[in-house]
């Protein structure tokens, strides 16, 4: 589960930072894809509780289907396996999630981490104190460092996370390594990964 969609290639060529204020806002400017096309400039922001219905696309958004496979139904959001990530997201301990906003407001990516637990584990559980991250970037806005970015900044205030990645999707097992995350266990086809641990 919690397979997410990278930014492809190596990342932006050149983006400036401004600093992120107490909100947890950072805004992206000067942004440019591997090829050299300007993007558009982004913020990055705490979520609020308006977010959720844009987290639940994002989680649909997250799960990979193989080449030659069809989409998951909807429905797929309704699987307790799925669910739990999201159900009355903010009521458990230690529920957080960014959010990236183009200059139009309209909301283009979404990680987020939940603390599951030994008695309702996640496809990437490693213990109840380690969050396990889930994170989307809409088609449109892929390619541009958008969903590094969500990790990074997650990270800050996460160190410790973990997640499971199907191992067909090399994209997001390269972008998981390059951040630092490493492989725990692989099963079925999918590895769970973490970062933080040493």
């Amino acid at each position: 589960m919690n397979d997410f969609y990278p930014p492809l290639g190596n990342g932006p060529s050149a983006r400036i930072i401004l600093p992120s204020d107490a909100a947890g806002t950072a805004r992206l400017v000067g942004l440019t894809a591997d090829y050299g096309a300007p993007v558009r400039p982004v913020d990055f922001r705490t979520w609020m509780p308006e977010d959720v219905p844009f987290l639940w696309e994002m989680l649909y958004q997250s799960l990979h289907v193989r080449e030659g496979q069809a989409p998951f139904p909807r429905s797929v959001l309704r699987d307790p396996d799925v669910a739990h990530y999201l159900t009355d997201f903010g009521s458990c301990e230690g529920d957080d999630a960014q959010v990236c906003v183009d200059e139009s407001g309209e909301r283009v990516g979404a990680a987020w981490v939940r603390r599951m637990t030994a008695a309702d584990t996640g496809y990437g559980y490693l213990s109840d104190e380690i969050p396990e991250v889930g994170m989307a970037v809409k088609k449109s806005s892929r390619g541009q460092g958008i969903g590094r970015r969500l990790l990074e900044i997650l990270l800050d205030r996460h160190p410790r996370m973990s997640l499971s990645v199907d191992d067909e999707n090399v994209g997001a097992v390269g972008l998981y390594r390059s951040i630092g995350f490493v492989p725990v266990e692989s099963v079925g086809g999918s590895t769970t990964m973490v970062i933080g641990m040493a």
